[in-house]
């Protein structure tokens, strides 16, 4: 079992990455008082690289499993799901090496990290920003798509990247109704533009209609 930690502050681009003794220096960590079993996600990783499996081709997997270990066996609390500053450490400490796997960073980079490195390990403000979030990116699609027991529309959402991105990203996403509809909207859909059409759709409707006021059923029926 791994100790649960937090970041007292929260990381900036200007942190070394390469420097883990510092990132877990339990100075600048608070323990949330719970525990985690992260062996099963070890061990797919393991075997993704042991069968060269594309990274791409495990988000789904990956997703679930990250949503079986914090949400159904720990049971994280939503001000914890909502708290950057715990994202940021399981992607910084114990999944750390999903990371560099997942987006192809090298190890031995002397530090020379992009911004999109930083983005993967440390997530960014606004809309999309858990999206761009390695672990986050993982479980919050999870947890709202299985909450309603549908594998089939999770393993849809992970089929075509367009459809992670385009749909995580876009800021009317937030509202957990119209990231599933969106979701349930495309979810027969395997070309990207069309996926790019019905994001425009909502994004140009922002404003005519308050989404937070209406229902997912209601939301479906208006981008279909």
């Amino acid at each position: 079992m791994t100790e649960i930690f937090s970041y007292t502050k929260k990381l900036s681009s200007d942190v070394n990455l390469n420097d883990l003794s510092a990132l877990n220096n339990p100075a600048i960590l608070d323990s949330v008082n719970s525990s985690a079993d992260f062996s099963k996600f070890h061990n797919y990783l393991e075997e993704c690289k042991s069968k060269k499996i594309k990274p791409a081709d495990s988000d789904l997997k990956f997703s679930k499993i990250i949503y079986e270990i914090l949400y159904s066996n720990l049971s994280i609390s939503n001000s914890l799901e909502g708290d950057i500053r715990f994202w940021q450490w399981l992607a910084v400490v114990p999944l750390r090496d999903y990371v560099f796997w997942r987006w192809s960073i090298e190890y031995d980079n002397d530090g020379e990290y992009t911004d999109q490195h930083y983005k993967r390990f440390l997530g960014q403000g606004g809309a999309g920003g858990y999206s761009w979030q390695s672990i986050s990116r993982l479980y919050f699609p999870a947890k709202l798509i299985l909450a309603e027991n549908n594998e089939d529309l999770l393993k849809s959402f992970w089929s075509l990247q367009q459809k992670e991105q385009s749909i995580a990203q876009n800021e009317q996403a937030f509202n957990p109704n119209v990231f599933v509809a969106l979701v349930k909207a495309v979810e027969n859909v395997t070309d990207g533009n069309a996926v790019n059409e019905m994001i425009r759709k909502i994004s140009g409707l922002n404003g005519a209609i308050c989404f937070d006021y209406l229902a997912e059923e209601e939301i479906l029926s208006i981008l279909k």
